[in-house]
């Protein structure tokens, strides 16, 4: 598939990259490289556990047939390729516009190395994937789930999130590599609220204020009770 904005060098950097042992970058020292790689890979996007992740049981995950995990898989590639497509079209002047809109509304502050980011402050923070033209808008311990996002591949059957045509690339499908900027907003230091605004209430808000083909949440900010509300509540794309 020939794209506008990535080209064959974009692609061979990233084979480079998930060739690697190690990953030092925000001086995130990654135990092991992840299944999917360190950055977000055609050929290894569906590499994630077989297993069934919707199940009640935490001791026991039962395997697909296989039959159902080719159809995973082949579903889970297509809506890569229309995701791919439509990041492809994006503008990154308005991409930038909209970061810069949040950054001047909201005491964000950048990080270049997570040794910068106290472990038990609890917050909101920005990850932004310039290659993608795509932001995060994450809440919680800020620390535990920057690394979490970098470090744990999604299951096979959480990769597509609604309909083929309509579900976003997940941010945990995106790796330490393609995260070019950080910005956190801790609102809780030793267990006491440093800021007027509630980390929950703040990440919905910039959610829904923000041009949402720039967003790569695939649910409304806040507080989500179970799996149900989050498929009524989550954002669609028109990728077709």
């Amino acid at each position: 598939m020939m794209y506008k904005n990535f080209n064959e060098s974009f692609f061979q950097l990233i084979e480079e990259v998930n060739q690697l042992d190690k990953s030092k970058l925000f001086d995130y020292q990654a135990r092991k490289r992840p299944v999917t790689g360190f950055a977000l890979q055609r050929d290894l996007y569906t590499n994630g556990s077989t297993k069934n992740s919707f199940s009640l049981s935490r001791d026991y995950k039962e395997e697909y047939p296989k039959q159902e995990i080719a159809r995973m898989k082949k579903n889970a590639l297509l809506n890569f390729d229309y995701n791919m497509r439509f990041f492809d079209k994006l503008d990154k002047g308005t991409y930038n516009a909209n970061i810069n809109n949040v950054l001047e509304r909201f005491p964000f502050t950048q990080v270049t190395s997570l040794l910068e980011i106290d472990r038990q402050d609890s917050g909101v923070y920005l990850l932004c994937l310039d290659d993608y033209n795509q932001f995060y808008v994450g809440q919680g311990k800020i620390f535990n789930r920057i690394t979490k996002h970098w470090r744990t591949p999604l299951s096979i059957d959480r990769l597509v999130f609604g309909t083929v045509e309509d579900s976003r690339l997940s941010i945990d499908s995106f790796g330490v590599f393609d995260t070019k900027r950080i910005f956190v907003f801790p609102t809780i230091h030793d267990g006491k609220d440093v800021s007027e605004y509630r980390m929950d209430l703040l990440e919905e808000e910039i959610v829904y204020n923000v041009d949402n083909d720039y967003v790569t949440n695939r649910t409304i900010g806040g507080n989500i009770d179970g799996l149900f509300e989050a498929q009524v509540l989550r954002f669609t794309r028109d990728l077709l």
